[in-house]
């Protein structure tokens, strides 16, 4: 049985550099063996980074999110 990695990111405010670090991120583990996800949790931001999230999770079955609705810090 593999382990899967869980790799969990907090977002606030980060509409700039999420498709970047994402990306990267994927690439990554893309060139190894793990079994991976990646877990987003957007604390309320106030930028577009919620629709970022959305769309990479659209298009990336790996990637997850869960959406605060104001910023809890």
């Amino acid at each position: 049985m593999s382990k899967l990695i869980s790799i969990v990111i907090p977002v606030y405010n980060e509409s700039k550099s999420l498709n970047s670090a994402i990306h990267t991120i994927i690439h990554v583990f893309e060139d190894s063996s793990y079994p991976y996800e990646i877990i987003l949790i957007d604390d309320g931001s106030r930028d577009n980074s919620a629709e970022i999230i959305k769309q990479l999770a659209t298009e990336n079955g790996r990637i997850r999110y869960v959406l605060f609705s104001r910023n809890f810090g």
